[in-house]
């Protein structure tokens, strides 16, 4: 979804700094986001996570925390202290008390009140009514599962990760800032192709809606979701599709040489979603390397990089000017979805509807501010600086060097006024979520 809202932002910087390099600079955004490390840490407000801390409590404690999981998980957590037995010095337990009843001594079942038998779990040999004996569990010959390597779990998004508590600011504030400034991206991509002449107005819009709807608790469900998604890749086939068949208008000029595949692959990167499986990630390397590839075969790099518009110059290019709105609809199908997904990620822990509010006018500041070109290029920054933040913090790791190498690669390929501007908005993000030091004990 990330990919479908700002595609039709990227393909024209692409173009402008890559030329016909611009389908492998997505395969390398997507090697860097492949190689990234995954560290899970709190959002703002979240928890620090240090030496022996988890970085992800286990699914009973979070079940229990939310008022949705059963006594069992609450009794797991910690929450709520066992009723199955009262206490030595209170007696019986009082009849329609609603607790359970006292557990028998070992070596003695617990027969069913009604004297019926028990029903025979899988694998479980069935006990006949008041025998008086006791079920055996089958036997098993599978030893204790194996653990992963270190090295695979490090890098994964439930591991346990120490970090030094003083980084923790650093790289939560990277996160927070790197999925905000996607959100004027989006709305700024809204604006451009749904009505060029009102692009700033319809771009508040959207940032007020994904707001409105978060702070309200919006969540989109899973098959809303999968149904934007295969109407994305519908709309993405037919443009493929329609490159295809016309052929294109030779164009004059062969734009960068080799050297502009990292500067097409740090625009791209940041809409690659790092999140998600590895086999995602794939497949959404391969849809963006295909489109890119149709739209230099249909324009031509200069003509594309030169485009406000790159898409609706597309289908103008192949006499398709008759669907622009089918275009303008997908494009707000993709884009509303992704920019609430983004604020919601960037909110973090923060409470609603506060949390929201503050994210909605940072993100609406973006995108009055700041062109849909320089939008993109901050969120391009931000992206790769969460990356290299991450990489030093899980530094010596092979996988932390190779990042660690791309992204200041690719940051060095960023126009220095936008990348001043990122850094500016990195440092604000530290400030923000800092927390006062606490008082040392005497």
């Amino acid at each position: 979804m990330r990919l479908a809202a700002g595609l039709g932002i990227a393909l024209a910087l692409g173009a402008a700094g890559g030329g016909w390099w611009l389908p492998a600079g997505a395969l390398v955004a997507g090697l860097l986001a492949l190689c990234a490390p995954r560290v899970a840490v709190g959002g703002v407000g979240g928890v620090a996570a240090g030496p022996g801390t988890p970085t992800r409590p286990s699914a009973a404690r979070v079940l229990a925390r939310l008022g949705l999981g059963s006594r069992l998980s609450r009794r797991v957590a910690g929450d709520e202290p066992p009723t199955d037995a009262p206490p030595s010095d209170e007696g019986p337990l009082p009849p329609g008390s609603g607790l359970a009843r006292e557990a028998p001594p070992s070596g003695e079942a617990l027969a069913p009140p009604s004297g019926e038998a028990v029903a025979p779990a899988s694998g479980e040999r069935a006990v006949p009514p008041a025998s008086g004996a006791r079920r055996e569990p089958p036997p098993s010959d599978a030893g204790p599962r194996p653990p992963r390597p270190a090295a695979r779990r490090a890098f994964r998004p439930s591991a346990t990760t120490h970090l030094p508590p003083r980084a923790v600011p650093l790289l939560t504030a990277a996160r927070t800032v790197a999925r905000l400034a996607l959100v004027p991206v989006f709305a700024s991509a809204c604006g451009t192709y749904l009505l060029p002449q009102y692009r700033v107005p319809v771009a508040l819009a959207v940032v007020v809606i994904v707001a409105a709807g978060d702070g309200a608790g919006a969540v989109l469900p899973r098959f809303v979701r999968g149904w934007v998604l295969g109407i994305l890749l519908v709309g993405a086939a037919g443009l493929v599709a329609l490159c295809l068949a016309i052929a294109p208008e030779r164009g004059v000029g062969s734009g960068p040489g080799f050297a502009g595949i990292f500067a097409a692959a740090a625009v791209l990167f940041p809409l690659l979603t790092r999140q998600k499986p590895d086999r995602w990630l794939a497949g959404t390397v391969v849809v963006a390397a295909v489109l890119c590839a149709v739209a230099l075969h249909q324009l031509g790099p200069v003509r594309l990089g030169l485009s406000d518009a790159p898409l609706r110059d597309l289908l103008a290019a192949v006499d398709g000017q008759a669907i622009e709105p089918l275009l303008a609809g997908i494009v707000v199908i993709a884009t509303v979805p992704a920019a609430l997904g983004a604020l919601t990620g960037a909110r973090g822990a923060l409470p609603r509807p506060s949390g929201s509010l503050l994210c909605g006018l940072l993100a609406a500041a973006g995108a009055v501010f700041l062109t849909p070109a320089q939008a993109l290029l901050v969120a391009a920054a931000l992206a790769l600086a969460e990356v290299l933040v991450t990489s030093l913090l899980t530094l010596p790791h092979a996988r932390s060097v190779v990042s660690a190498a791309l992204a200041i690669t690719l940051l060095a390929w960023i126009p220095g006024l936008d990348l001043l501007l990122a850094l500016a908005v990195l440092a604000l993000g530290v400030l923000v979520v800092r927390r006062p030091a606490a008082p040392r004990a005497a």
